[in-house]
């Protein structure tokens, strides 16, 4: 109300900021992300926002994270096609740190290639 602002949601704020929208026009599919998944990503963060208006433009939209947490699941209501964590192995987050750059490409590696094999 200071000096004539007004309130408003800082995923939606930036989305429109740079031109998110205009971006999704002819777009295959979204990838987005965040270290953990859980009933919290939801709440106005940036899984929430861009899945919502992927939704609205008819673009999946795929999550790669590092983990997935209880309530991911609500994210498909949002707009969410896939999820997937980036850990390769079943092991603490103390030694998988060290390998998420390698994880994280070895991931994205193995979805482009399914999808390309579906196209």
């Amino acid at each position: 109300a200071l000096l004539g602002g007004q309130l408003r949601s800082g995923i939606d704020t930036v989305l429109d900021l740079v031109g998110y929208d205009r971006m999704l026009e002819g777009a295959d599919m979204v990838f987005t992300g965040e270290g953990r998944i859980d009933r919290q990503s939801l709440n106005g963060k940036v899984i929430d926002g861009v899945a919502r208006r992927a939704r609205t433009a008819g673009v999946p939209v795929t999550c790669v994270v590092g983990s997935i947490g209880e309530g991911a699941q609500t994210a498909y209501e949002a707009g969410v096609s896939a999820i997937f964590s980036i850990n390769r192995r079943a092991e603490s987050f103390e030694t998988a740190r060290y390998k998420s750059r390698e994880n994280l490409a070895a991931t994205m590696e193995d979805i482009l290639r399914f999808a390309q094999a579906v196209r």
